[in-house]
Order: C-alpha cells, then structure tokens, then sequence
C-alpha cells in the first residue's frame, strides 16, 4: 500500500470532518505530504444521522481499507454506535458478537458472519479485529456494534428468503412444538424457490403465511435480535411477493423494480433502526453506491423497468433530510457515446490522486444530469444531488511488460 493511497484515505477523513453543507475543495494528496490529521472534533454530529459511504464495485478492498479508517477514527471520539453493512441481519449477528469480545478468530467469523462472500475480503476481516480492539478499550455501554441491514436473500433476482432470518426469528417462539412445526414448514417453503427460475404465486403465498404466522408465535419475551429477525422474514415476503414470476436467464424482467425497490425499502427500515438503537449517537452505513445514493437508480441494467427502482437512500434522505450525508464512490462511466456527461472530468479534470469532491463545488452543474460507473461496466444516471461528496479513484494504468 502506498503513501499516495493514504492520502486519498485521509481526504474521505476531510470530508467526513467538515460541516454539513461546508464549501471544501476537491483534496488530493500526493506521495510527499503524508497524512492530513483527521479533525474529528470537527464532524458535525450534534444530533444523530447517519453517514453514508458507497462503493462503486463490492470488494475494492482500497475502499474498505478507506472505510476502515474512517469508522475507526469515528469510534475513537465516540462519535458513533453502530457500523451498518450490506449484509444479513441474521448472519450479522456473529459480527457484532466478536467485535464485542465474543470467541472466534476473525476470519472464520468473517466467513460465516458476512452474507455475498464479503467475509473473504481482508479489510472486513482487518475491520473486525480493529473494532475488537478499540472496544476491549471501551466500556459495555459505549462498545460499537457491527449490524446488517440486509435479508439473507438468494435466488431469483437474489430476491428468494432464505433460512438464515427464520432461525433467527425462530429462537423468539417459546412454545417447542410450534416451533418445530414451523421450522419444518419454513423448510418447505423456502426451498423450492431457491434458484429456481419460475416462482409460482402459490409458493409466495406460503411464505407470506408462514412469515405472519411465525410473527404472530412469537413470545412476549422474545429478543430484540429475534423480533428484528421476525421483521426481516416479513420483509423478505414482501420483497419474494414482489419478484416477477419468470426470469429469464441473462436478462432482467421490466416488473423487477417492485422487488428490487422493496429490498431497498427495507434495507432503509432496518438502517433507522440502527440509528434508533444507537444510544443518541450517529451510525456508519457502507453499502453499494447505488443503494446509498439520494435518488432512483435511473439507466444502465435499469433503462427497460417500467419504473425506476427506489434507492435505500432515497428513502433515508426523505426520512431524515440533513441528518443523511452520503460520500459516493464513483467509477468512469461506461464510454458510449452518450451526450450525457460523465460526473468525473465534469466534476475534477486533474484528480490524479485519490480524492474526494463535494456536489457543490461546481455550481454549474448542480442538479444537472451526469452518468457514474458502477460495478466496473455499468453505469447510473444520476444529478449531482444525489450525494454530499463523490470519492474519485483514477483508474489504474495497465502494467507495462
């Protein structure tokens, strides 16, 4: 890892110090100048919000090492209570329990503990040892927990429940042979959808019944984590209900907003009630780009939907307006010859290092239309508002042989 990186890791830190709504310059910061300290007395976290960092593609392990940095400077002022992730609730729940002290290595908890593959990544590995750490430091109350926002889904258009929530939710059911009986059931229901390229109307019916009846057994005194759990099975009926009813390998239906839309929706619920949980204190959400961003996802995979797909972001910003700042990470939009301008050179011609710019430094393209690349080859369309600050990496030069 190079100075130059870094530096471009401190200038996230810059961002994140700086007021709402502060005039900043673009920062890049090169092999000589080091490390900008980050001010972290200066973060404006008066009043609970939660701050939003995307990545552009899963797994640049630049950007989770960046993330890193951040939370890690973040719980050391005891500025926030929970890292919120892009993964399962359910499965989540290793997660928290090591970085709170739990047993375990941090790898094997990683992956188990991580929903996607994310466990294989070494900064979310290095993310949980470093937030062991500074908790053993901490006492009970002020520990930093890890939570997922997301369903534990699979399947068609990765939309299909799985078992993990069910579990989960399961552990709330005092009763053993209700218990049983549902957990044979829930097996049934689960797996013929799972993978499966047709969905029948009959198999989301069984789900949606099987996930009220699940929440209905549930005991007064069950867990906070087995109700969150018994939430998330009816948010997976509703998102397994909305998925159309054939797919088509390769190719995605023009109905699938509803479903998409859905898991967003919920991934939005479950990320205030982190904030909720936090004890007055603001949250860390790192998720894709285009769930965190302010607005619809619009072009690319999307053009042929009937209707854009709301983004988590969409929902959060109208939720808590100002108390959600988003820092977007961003790639190179696609070149095809759209007339549509691509956010990178319309934003920063010379970012040769990595560095962050505010929506507002240029004026003249606030609330203009630009594109974003995303997961490498596709693309957003998007106006400027959709995010506080875009992080900009330049794109790696080939190797020369």
């Amino acid at each position: 890892m190079t100075r130059s990186w870094f530096g471009g890791v401190a200038a996230i830190a810059m961002i994140a110090a700086a007021p709402l709504g502060a005039s900043l310059p673009a920062r890049s910061v090169d092999d000589a100048a080091g490390i900008v300290p980050l001010d972290a007395d200066a973060f404006p976290i008066g009043e609970q919000q939660i701050l939003a960092l995307g990545e552009a593609s899963h797994g640049n392990e630049d950007i989770l090492r960046a993330r890193n940095r951040l939370i890690l400077q973040l719980v050391d002022e005891g500025r926030i209570g929970w890292v919120a992730l892009e993964t399962g609730f359910a499965e989540s729940r290793l997660l928290d329990a090591f970085v709170r002290g739990g047993a375990g290595e941090a790898a094997d908890v990683a992956k188990h503990g991580f929903t996607s593959g994310f466990g294989a990544f070494e900064a979310n590995v290095a993310l949980l040892r470093d937030l062991r750490a500074a908790n053993a430091l901490r006492a009970e109350r002020d520990k930093v927990g890890v939570i997922g926002i997301d369903l534990s889904l699979g399947g068609p258009l990765d939309s299909a429940p799985t078992m993990a929530p069910v579990r989960c939710a399961l552990e709330g059911v005092g009763d053993a042979k209700r218990r049983a009986t549902l957990t044979a059931r829930f097996l049934e229901a689960v797996k013929p959808g799972l993978g499966a390229p047709t969905v029948t109307t009959r198999q989301k019916a069984a789900f949606r019944d099987l996930a009220d009846r699940l929440n209905a057994a549930l005991s007064p005194t069950a867990s906070v984590e087995a109700r969150t759990c018994g939430r998330i099975v009816l948010q997976s009926a509703a998102v397994f209900d909305g998925i159309p009813t054939a797919v088509t390998p390769g190719s995605i239906p023009n109905d699938a907003w509803i479903s998409v839309s859905r898991r967003d929706e919920a991934m939005a619920s479950n990320a205030l009630n982190a904030l909720r949980r936090s004890a007055g204190k603001s949250v860390v959400l790192f998720a894709h780009t285009s769930h965190v961003l302010k607005v619809a996802r619009r072009g690319g995979q999307w053009r042929t939907q009937e209707h854009p797909p709301t983004s988590m972001g969409e929902v959060l910003r109208q939720r808590l307006a100002s108390r959600y700042y988003v820092i977007a990470n961003v790639e190179p939009a696609p070149a095809d010859g759209s007339q549509v301008p691509d956010l990178i050179p319309a934003f920063r011609t010379d970012c040769a290092k990595p560095c962050v710019v505010l929506a507002d430094a240029r004026p003249t393209l606030r609330r203009s239309t630009v594109r974003i690349g995303i997961n490498g080859s596709d693309e957003q369309l998007i106006d400027t508002a959709a995010a506080d600050a875009f992080l900009i990496l330049p794109q790696q030069e080939p190797e020369r042989r």
